[in-house]
Formats: structure tokens, C-alpha cells, sequence
């Protein structure tokens, strides 16, 4: 999605890439340090230890001009979980140049070991928060890394993984379930070959009695959370941060 910057007097109208959107809530990103060479840590004040989620972007085409790190849709969702005691960490990886899944999983557990290796950070309450075509990051994770958390977020996720073999598929990855918690956003105006993957893993995920939430934003696109805002939109990030920061405030 394009977006445009308004110009002032006498100048063009200046396009950024979709991605640099402001978030769809109103908050404070606040400071972030540098955690690895592929991730920010962003901490809530006072001494800890927190509870930690690691944002794990999709992919793109192409390499972005600004990586997620700088993305202020994944500083947003860092600032609102810092504002309610979470700790956030923004990790991007090499899905940005092609679907290198083995390496971005590989990334995605290094960050998390990085993250939990800090005394701030309380590595019993950690959570992994995927977006979009990162989806298949999470099945993995599930399949084979379920011990290392114990809540999984997804935002309009890509959920297939038959394209990928050898790859986990989905009926491993609720089978590892075993008591995670799961947070999963829709959007009613998805990308069509996004939905089969998303109904099949919610349907398995209901048959396995799992503790889920599932949110939906009925009119919204695929990335609205860096879109036009609607009260929509805002009521199912607001409810799906809300959901996760209370599950690992109270584990």
C-alpha cells in the first residue's frame, strides 16, 4: 500500500511505502536499545523482570527501504505492550529477500534467546506475536519450539506450509499446542489465498479445545493496522494487546 505525505506550499506530493503508515492507535513507541544485529528491545520502566513478546514482521517482494525495526506499525504494538508492562522486542529477518524460512526461524529463536537472556526479561513469560506471511514462522515455532513460550499472537497470518515442504503443518503445530495461549486477528477483506490456511488452523485449534481469542475486524484489509484508521480496527488491536499483556501479567 502507498500512502502520501501532504506537501506544503509550492511542493510535490511526496509517496512513502505503505509499511511507513502511521500505527492505528495513538501511542508512545518510547526508547529501544539494540538487542542483536536483527532486533530492538523496548522495556518498560522500572526494574523487572518482564514478561517479553517478540514481533515477527512477513515478507516483502523486496527488501524494504526502512527494515521493520523502523516500521511505526511495529513500533506501535512495542509502545502500547511497553505502556502495560511488557516488555517488546522488533526483530526483522531475511524474509524480506525471499522465503528463506529455515533462516528467519532460526533468527526469530535467536532473538527470543537474546531477549530472555537479559535480567529485566522473565524468560517463564515469553510470546511470539506473527504477522502476516511471517505465518509459517509460527507454525514451526508451535511444531518444534512450544517449550521456549507459551503464547502465540497472530495478525492476518499466512498459515499455509505444503508449499514449503519439509516444513511443519498446521495439524503438528495445534497438536503442540498444549495449553498455549492463542490471540488471532482477521480481517474480513483478506487476501483470498490467505483465508483457506486461517479457517482450517482456527477449526483445528476450536476441535483441540485451545485457549484462543479470535478477533475479526469485518471490513478491514490485510494490514489495517497501518491504514486508515477505523473504530473497527482500533477496538480489535487495542482488545488483541490488551489480551496478550493480561495473559503474561498474570501466568
Amino acid at each position: 500500500m502507498e500512502g502520501t505525505v501532504s506537501p506544503t506550499e509550492g511542493q510535490q506530493p511526496v509517496h512513502r511505502p505503505g509499511y511507513l503508515n502511521p500505527f492505528i492507535l495513538d501511542v508512545t513507541s518510547g526508547a529501544s536499545e539494540v538487542l542483536t544485529d536483527h532486533a530492538d528491545l523496548y522495556l518498560p520502566d522500572g526494574p523487572g523482570p518482564f514478561p517479553v513478546v517478540v514481533l515477527v514482521p512477513g515478507m516483502l517482494r523486496e527488501p524494504p527501504e526502512i527494515g521493520p525495526r523502523g516500521w511505526p506499525v511495529f513500533e506501535g504494538y512495542a509502545g502500547a505492550l511497553v505502556a502495560r508492562g511488557v516488555a517488546a522486542v522488533v526483530m526483522d529477518h531475511d524474509l524480506s529477500n525471499g522465503p528463506d524460512y529455515p533462516k528467519a526461524l532460526a533468527e526469530a529463536v535467536r532473538t527470543l534467546d537474546a531477549a530472555t537472556a537479559r535480567p529485566e526479561v522473565d524468560s517463564d513469560r515469553a510470546a511470539f506475536w506473527v504477522f502476516s506471511a511471517g505465518g509459517p514462522l509460527a507454525l514451526a515455532l508451535l511444531a518444534e519450539h512450544a517449550d521456549r513460550f507459551d503464547l502465540l499472537a497472530l495478525t492476518y497470518p499466512f498459515l499455509e506450509s505444503e508449499p514449503l515442504a519439509p516444513w511443519p503443518s498446521r495439524e503438528e503445530a495445534v497438536a503442540a499446542l498444549d495449553g498455549h495461549r492463542l490471540v488471532v486477528t482477521t480481517v474480513g477483506q483478506e487476501f483470498p489465498d490467505f483465508v483457506p490456511g486461517q479457517q482450517a488452523f482456527l477449526a483445528a485449534a476450536r476441535a483441540a479445545r485451545a485457549d484462543l481469542d479470535e478477533l475479526t475486524v469485518p471490513d478491514g484489509d490485510h494490514g489495517f493496522d497501518s491504514q486508515e484508521p477505523t473504530e473497527d480496527g482500533r477496538t480489535a488491536v487495542t482488545r488483541a494487546i490488551a489480551a496478550v499483556a493480561r495473559h503474561l501479567l498474570d501466568a
